[in-house]
């Protein structure tokens, strides 16, 4: 198969189809030194190859979004900015009753959630550096961010990839459709900003390689404010690795068991990727996704006339 240049589909991306769990990670091998040189590369695995290379603060869907915030879609970019603060500072709040350190915290850092207005003298381009370590650390306990989750490793993203896949599936669906991507963005592209916090933020950063890319928001402006899907600014991106600035590597949803099983072959689990007994769980999760088989309709089953 060979690379497919989508850029009549408004991406300026490298897009390559694999067909089978062990093609895909032929292709994703990190000993691949000429196709991922230097260690240059981060990746993000996702459930499906349509979704969007968006941020969770930044969605339009979910139960924690702008949106339902206001009340209202039509939000301007400073609107957006207060609301992903308002997110942290409940956050935070939240952590002090509890008496928990957050990493990265200080009142410095804390003085960045006030409003706009009140930052005299301070940059109004959220957020400012100083809060990347906070933000990570917020992000990995599912709290929604402007920062999205890539990793070093091409395994760990597969592994991702295949995991959110399957635990779509349910007693009503018998077979996954589509197909799942492990995205590669050169760390290179000068239009993107990169956070690398310090592994001690977060257990689980440290377990998955973990960095993040960070979509900032102009917080003085009152402009209509619109999600930047990564994928679709591609086209803007300049840097030493054109074209292959974003490549996407695609597999049909219905290997998703077997890639899971060859992940877990070469020792990326969630055993290994979430450390504690969270990772023990999501193990025998992914043990189930893996090894069960659909029952077929509960409606048509002999159990059902029973309870009739």
């Amino acid at each position: 198969m060979e690379w497919s240049d989508m850029t009549s589909q408004a991406h300026c991306c490298q897009f390559y189809p694999c067909t089978t769990a062990r093609q895909f990670l032929e292709y994703l091998n990190p000993l691949e030194t000429e196709r991922w040189k230097n260690s240059i590369h981060v990746f993000r695995g996702q459930p499906d190859a349509e979704f969007g290379l968006v941020p969770s603060a930044h969605r339009r869907q979910g139960e924690v979004t702008a949106a339902r915030y206001y009340g209202n879609q039509d939000i301007s970019c400073n609107d957006q900015v207060e609301f992903e603060k308002a997110v942290i500072k409940a956050f935070i709040a939240a952590c002090d009753r509890a008496g928990l350190a957050i990493p990265g915290d200080s009142p410095q850092v804390r003085q960045q959630l006030d409003p706009i207005d009140e930052l005299i003298g301070t940059s109004q381009e959220w957020p400012d550096p100083a809060m990347y370590n906070l933000l990570a650390f917020a992000q990995h306990h599912g709290v929604p961010t402007c920062l999205l989750d890539w990793t070093r490793s091409s395994y760990i993203a597969a592994y991702f990839a295949a995991a959110s896949a399957l635990s779509s599936l349910n007693d009503d669906q018998a077979i996954l459709t589509g197909s799942l991507a492990v995205w590669a963005l050169s760390t290179r592209v000068r239009e993107v900003s990169f956070a690398q916090p310090p592994g001690a933020t977060s257990p689980y950063l440290a377990a998955q390689s973990g960095l993040f890319t960070v979509s900032r928001t102009e917080g003085n402006s009152n402009d209509i404010f619109t999600e930047r899907r990564l994928e679709l600014r591609a086209c803007d991106f300049s840097g030493p690795d054109a074209p292959f600035h974003l490549q996407c590597v695609t597999l049909p949803k219905t290997e998703a068991g077997e890639l899971l099983a060859c992940c877990e072959s070469v020792g990326v689990s969630g055993v290994t990727l979430f450390p504690g007994y969270e990772g023990i769980a999501k193990s025998i999760r992914d043990w189930a996704r893996i090894r069960h088989k659909w029952p077929g309709s509960y409606e048509a089953s002999t159990r059902y006339l029973l309870s009739e």
